[in-house]
């Protein structure tokens, strides 16, 4: 049913590279009432997103190894209806054909608004998306 509210709880799964912006990113979400685990590489990110499950993942851009792209596509095989949201240090303004598996790219601020909000409306499309499946 959706009754116009954005969820502000579930698990969220956060992919960054930086154990510190990792760790303050879960902190923050956690804050706002959030289960969040943490990935420093996409590899982990895959194991732990099979197991938990997420409602949504927030994926830095930039990382060495795999990037936030393949981490997104990689996650689209396991569940389409997962929404990734990226992290970016800049304006990325052109992801080319790949922005289809990205719900929303926010930029790294120390303002958790933005980044608040958009984890809220992701997990709110993935639930309809989830719901319209299973109708």
């Amino acid at each position: 049913m959706d009754d116009g509210i954005e969820p502000t709880s579930g698990r969220v799964l956060v992919v960054d590279d930086s154990e510190f912006t990792g760790e303050l990113l879960a902190c923050t979400l956690g804050d706002h009432g959030w289960d969040v685990a943490v990935a420093t590489t996409g590899e982990a990110a895959l194991v732990l997103a099979e197991e938990l499950r997420p409602d949504v993942v927030v994926c830095d851009f930039h990382m060495p190894g795999m990037d936030g792209l393949e981490v997104a596509r990689r996650l689209a095989k396991l569940d389409a209806t997962l929404p990734i949201v990226m992290l970016t240090a800049a304006d990325e303004a052109d992801l080319g054909a790949d922005r289809g598996r990205v719900f929303d790219i926010i930029q790294k601020s120390a303002d958790p608004g933005p980044l608040l909000d958009t984890v809220g409306r992701a997990a709110a499309h993935a639930r309809l998306a989830r719901e319209r499946l299973l109708s």
